[in-house]
């Protein structure tokens, strides 16, 4: 259950509980503002509990698996759209009431003290919330690299460097935790500078990546010399190296880790070696985890393009993001699930937890929302735990539906039982019953 338990660390009770609260509030600041006829949809909301918003964040995953161009259509009824199991969740009138009234910090917070042009002004707490929990659950090996990931403008800065330019700025602010601790970080060219280098070197931190030919403080020579193919041309100042390398074009690197030395590369596609300066080859190795990350995103997004309200769409991002992190945690602890089978298996479990709850059942009929579980997911057959009854058997569910002659309730018992439903079914044919038919 390690997919749903560090998962449930990211969107654990209080962050859930945040963001009901949050909702709430807006709208009932919403209805005191607002003069709404007796007909508006809006006069049928009710307060959001943490339950239905599991619910609610369940069904936006799923929206990135069964992906369609309109959000309504996840609940039409057309033959050719029909996705029943969005309505068994939750209606759609009640998913649009929340979708409206989602909020993460309301307008009269008096905590708030972030500048009013702030454009992640309105996200900006769930957001710290969520990156506070991400910090503590996983603590990163010793190579980072940092990149681009485009979701937005109005990044907040760490007020410690204000004064530098936005690249390193934005790199000191992403690292600000994790300086002085020993880190390689690998930077593009865009972040990439000897401004940054100095200060990483008083940090104890070092970097190494691409760099442009047009950053402040480097040496005329290296901007100007040509350097033929397979050439290298390298200054040195302090632990900063700066090198040129030509390949297909020429190539700038900065290291404050790497000298001049080169190694053999096998390419993969050719099956061919070249030789390449060290520097190029630990940074094709490290670099580009976040442009993986967006692209295995990009494959089930929860983000969607007709979102207008850009917090909301940010929130999705965030969520997808705490999706990513969560299966990378259950790979790197030795899972061998997919991704897509990952996020299925948190789906169901975020429905399971909310709407079926064994311990509350009464009676051989199931609830319409527990349909939603017993007709997805895997079953299994398994013997009835005498640990956990008197009885070596169960009554079973579906025999339990049917009247005899007398007009009374069949009761069978059964030696078998399903642990994922908590039910007591014959083996055939009510097991295969019981998890394929829905209007038992």
């Amino acid at each position: 259950m390690i997919h749903w338990i560090t998962f449930a660390s990211f969107f654990d009770d209080e962050v859930i509980s945040f963001i009901a609260k949050e909702t709430n509030s807006f709208a009932e600041e919403h209805f005191s503002n607002l003069e709404l006829t007796p007909s508006t949809r809006a006069l049928q909301w009710k307060d959001v509990t943490s339950e239905e918003l599991k619910r609610f964040i369940s069904l936006l995953i799923l929206q990135g698996i069964v992906q369609k161009p309109t959000e309504k259509w996840f609940w039409s009824k057309r033959p050719i759209l029909c996705t029943p199991f969005f309505g068994n969740v939750m209606n759609e009138k009640r998913y649009s009431l929340i979708m409206k009234f989602l909020h993460f910090q309301s307008s009269n917070d008096s905590e708030d003290e972030s500048p009013s042009n702030n454009k992640l002004k309105k996200i900006g707490k769930f957001h710290s919330m969520l990156m506070q929990r991400f910090q503590s659950t996983y603590i990163p090996k010793q190579d980072i690299s940092i990149d681009e990931s485009l979701i937005g403008k109005g990044t907040t800065f760490h007020e410690d460097y204000e004064d530098y330019g936005v690249s390193t700025k934005s790199v000191m602010t992403l690292i600000h935790e994790l300086k002085n601790k020993g880190y390689t970080l690998t930077t593009d060219n865009y972040y990439t500078s000897p401004e940054l280098a100095e200060i990483l070197i008083k940090c104890k931190t070092d970097i190494y990546g691409t760099l442009r030919s047009n950053r402040k403080g480097l040496p005329p020579l290296i901007k100007s010399s040509k350097v033929k193919k397979g050439e290298v041309l390298a200054f040195q100042k302090g632990k900063i190296c700066l090198l040129k390398w030509t390949d297909k074009k020429p190539i700038l690197m900065l290291s404050t880790l790497h000298s001049t030395s080169m190694v053999t590369v096998e390419s993969k596609k050719s099956k061919s070696s070249k030789l390449k300066p060290a520097v190029v080859a630990d940074y094709n190795n490290t670099m580009g985890g976040v442009d993986k990350a967006d692209q295995c995103l990009s494959y089930y997004p929860v983000a969607r393009n007709q979102q207008r309200k850009y917090y909301k769409k940010i929130f999705r991002y965030l969520l997808s993001q705490a999706v990513w992190n969560a299966f990378v945690i259950f790979k790197k602890n030795g899972g061998k699930m997919r991704q897509v089978e990952f996020r299925m298996k948190l789906i169901e479990r975020l429905i399971e937890v909310t709407v079926c709850n064994p311990s509350t059942r009464r009676g051989p009929f199931p609830k319409s929302e527990e349909n939603v579980v017993r007709l997805t997911g895997r079953h299994f057959p398994s013997y009835v735990d005498e640990s956990e009854s008197r009885k070596k058997s169960r009554k079973c569910v579906v025999c339990s539906l049917k009247m005899n002659e007398n007009g009374k309730r069949v009761r069978r018992e059964s030696r078998f039982e399903c642990k994922n439903c908590n039910v007591g079914l014959c083996v055939a044919p009510c097991f295969e019953i019981y998890h394929t038919e829905s209007n038992l």
